[in-house]
Parts: C-alpha cells; sequence; structure tokens
C-alpha cells in the first residue's frame, strides 16, 4: 500500500516540473517585456500558489527508489520454458502426398471375327469337290461302270449314273453309314450329298450344293462322261432321294 501511495505522490511531483518546464520554454520564446511581467506576476503569485514553498522538494517520499525495484524485472517469467516445450505452432505442416496417377487401362483389342461356321452340309459338298481329281470333268462312263452298294440294306449292282453317285456317296460318308429312301420329297427336305433320282426314275445324280433356288449336282453317263456343276431348278421334278442324313 505504501509503496502505491509513494508511486501517486512521485508522479504527481513529476507532473509539476513538467508543468514547470513547458512554462519556461514557453517564457524563453516571449518578448523580453511581455517575458518579465509574466515573471513579475509569477513571482507575485508564487507565495499564493506555493510554487517556491520548498517543502515539496524536502520530501524525497517521490524519489523513493522503492518503484525501482526489480521485482517488475524478475526473471521467473523467463525461468519457464514450459511454453517452448510445446512445439506446436512450429510444427510443419505434413506434406501432401500427390495421389498416384492411375495407370490408364490398357487397350482392349477387338477379338477377331470369327468365319461363321461352315454347316455339315457345306464340309460334304468340298469332301465332293475335291473327287474331282479321281473323277474329272469329261471322264468316260456308261452302263458298263458299275458298283455294288450296300447301305439300304441290302447288296445293289449299280450301273452307269447311280454306279458314279453311289461311289461319291460312300467315299463322302463311309461304306458302313446307312441310307434310306425319302419319296415324294420337297425341295426343303433335299440336302447336300443326297442322291437324287430325276427324269423319271431313268437318271440318278448327287447334290453337291444347295441354294435357295437352285441345286448343283455331278452325274456320270450324261452324254457318256462324267459331268460336275450342272445346276437344276428348285421346281425340277424329283422322283424319290436316297439320303444318308
Amino acid at each position: 500500500m505504501k509503496n502505491r501511495i509513494d508511486m501517486r505522490l512521485g508522479r504527481k511531483h513529476r507532473r509539476n516540473l513538467s508543468l514547470i518546464l513547458v512554462l519556461a520554454m514557453v517564457l524563453s520564446f516571449m518578448p523580453a517585456d511581455v517575458s518579465q511581467a509574466v515573471s513579475k506576476n509569477r513571482v507575485e503569485y508564487s507565495d499564493s500558489w506555493g510554487w517556491d514553498d520548498d517543502s515539496w522538494d524536502d520530501d524525497d517520499s517521490w524519489n523513493d527508489d522503492s518503484w525501482d525495484d526489480d521485482s517488475w524485472n524478475d526473471d521467473s517469467w523467463d525461468d519457464d520454458e514450459s511454453w517452448d516445450d510445446d512445439d506446436s505452432w512450429n510444427t510443419p505442416k505434413p506434406t501432401v502426398t500427390p495421389k498416384p496417377t492411375a495407370t490408364p487401362k490398357p487397350t482392349v483389342k477387338p477379338k477377331p471375327t470369327q468365319a461363321p461356321k461352315t454347316s455339315k452340309y457345306k464340309k460334304i459338298g468340298k469332301k465332293l469337290l475335291k473327287l474331282k481329281k479321281k473323277y474329272p470333268e469329261g471322264k468316260y462312263w456308261t452302263n458298263s461302270n458299275t458298283y455294288r452298294w450296300h447301305a439300304l440294306g441290302y447288296s445293289l449292282i449299280a450301273c452307269g449314273c447311280v454306279s458314279l453317285a453311289c461311289r461319291l456317296s460312300d467315299a463322302v460318308f463311309g461304306k458302313k453309314k446307312k441310307a434310306k429312301e425319302i419319296k415324294s420329297p420337297s425341295y426343303k427336305k433335299v440336302k447336300i450329298g443326297d442322291i437324287l433320282r430325276l427324269n423319271g426314275d431313268t437318271h440318278s445324280a448327287i447334290v453337291i450344293d444347295k441354294t435357295s433356288s437352285y441345286l448343283t449336282i455331278a452325274e456320270g453317263n450324261y452324254n457318256s462322261s462324267v459331268h460336275w456343276g450342272r445346276k437344276l431348278s428348285k421346281n425340277t421334278k424329283i422322283n424319290y432321294i436316297w439320303t444318308r442324313w
């Protein structure tokens, strides 16, 4: 409490000194006659104001060095390094790992277009055409050319045109493959590899190809020779068929 009062008195004396210094500076810049008048008035009134009273000068309480105590300069706060222990404010921000660049998906190669499967009928037609080397176009062929055929379940002695058709049928289907007879067949029922009876049951030929409008045949004893590639219209009269399908 005493320290607080002493400090307040010290501040009061310092304010009085400040006012005196300001007044002295003002007087120094005034004209001589004004300065003297002011000085005279100051002397006249100094007694009433008590400025010349040296009693305040005898009181050294304002000059008490107690306020100069180094308690405010206590280094105790500097001893506490606890604030320095927390490096959170100085913690560097974590480095952001860049996202890995997505690996481009491999280009999917288009699957090669598969060729349409050859039908089992077309396969037989290809086999028949290969036999053209063994039985070439124009080869002499008459009823003297015979062949024993067993596909119908009995032994058939085939002559001329029938002989060539039965030989070719065994070559592509095998001799053990059974055959059946279809009477009054329609064009829709005809298949590649079938043996046709034509011209009022007087001539035979084997089918080597078929379209929606005609049949392609191979035949013997056609003008006494082997002939490949004659076309029959879908409207051609067929007496009956021997088929192995």
